[in-house]
């Protein structure tokens, strides 16, 4: 076998799983059941019926700012309220648009946009990736009459330590904004996000199966990626049967990613037949 030349870093990255994700959905009348018969309910059920539960791995956005409004009739903080039965109403500002921002405090991985209906349906759900949230599921048009753009303030871009991941986009700002410029009823937004960040650093304890010239397993973790093996920071095995390199962490976590650093100046074929572990859960196998 060859000896397994591991790459000069390894990145591991933490995030929700997606089906964790799913989409709590207020109960829906059956298509035979006479509508009339079905939203009639008591006034104490009805009371109770218009406060939302939070969903998993639901953030709460600490503020919300919307175009122009009434203060009195329709203020952005009505749309995270958790109330059904109150509502934003962005209407058209000075430059002629319309929209409602979210503000997160910290920046988040987000990877839902959910606008819900007055009677707790979702009404859009946006559905985000590292690059944008442009996949809309709801009525064509109206998926088209809105955009959500996630963005991160100059206090944010501060934050050390925070990592992108391909099922999610940074950031500490949310807004959604109609395209057309007309005012609209946000009754509810809900944004399923959590923060992703390296949880692999110098001081992560990291071993290997045994060491080859100077390769020492350490070499993995010092952030240095070059792929060079004369600057000395890639590992190595010795020339052995089942090699493997592993870094011990402190807790359990949410793996979303694995990024090894393979050898740039030649042998990349040395990571060939390289199977990837998070715990006891096989993740890549590339034999």
């Amino acid at each position: 076998m060859w000896r397994w030349w591991l790459g000069v870093a390894v990145l591991l990255t933490v995030c929700s799983a997606r089906e964790l994700q799913t989409v709590k959905r207020s109960p829906r009348p059956d298509p035979s059941d006479d509508e009339k018969t079905f939203v009639k309910r008591s006034a104490e059920s009805e009371e109770q019926s218009h406060i939302r539960e939070r969903l998993p791995w639901e953030i709460v956005p600490i503020s919300a700012a919307q175009s122009i409004g009434d203060e009195n009739e329709g203020p952005a903080r009505l749309a995270i309220d958790m109330d059904f039965h109150t509502a934003a109403l962005p209407e058209r500002g000075p430059n002629g648009d319309s929209w409602l921002e979210l503000k997160l405090g910290k920046v988040y991985c987000v990877h839902d946009v959910i606008w819900f209906r007055k009677d707790g349906s979702p009404y859009l759900v946006w559905n985000c990736t590292e690059e944008s949230c442009a996949k809309c599921k709801g009525s064509f048009f109206w998926c088209h009459d809105y955009n959500v753009t996630i963005t991160t303030s100059e206090r944010g871009k501060l934050e050390e330590n925070v990592k992108s991941a391909p099922s999610c986009k940074l950031g500490d700002k949310v807004k959604i904004e109609r395209s057309s410029g007309n005012e609209f009823w946000g009754w509810e937004i809900a944004l399923i996000a959590n923060q992703v960040y390296s949880i692999i650093t110098s001081d992560t304890p990291v071993s290997q199966s045994t060491i080859g010239t100077d390769g020492d397993p350490d070499h993995a973790v010092d952030g240095v990626s070059s792929g060079i093996w004369a600057e000395g920071s890639c590992t190595m095995t010795a020339n052995s049967s089942n090699n493997w390199w592993r870094a011990d962490l402190d807790q359990n976590y949410w793996i979303n990613t694995v990024v090894v650093y393979n050898r740039r100046d030649c042998c990349q074929d040395r990571l060939s037949n390289t199977k990837v572990y998070a715990g006891a859960v096989l993740c890549v196998d590339t034999t």
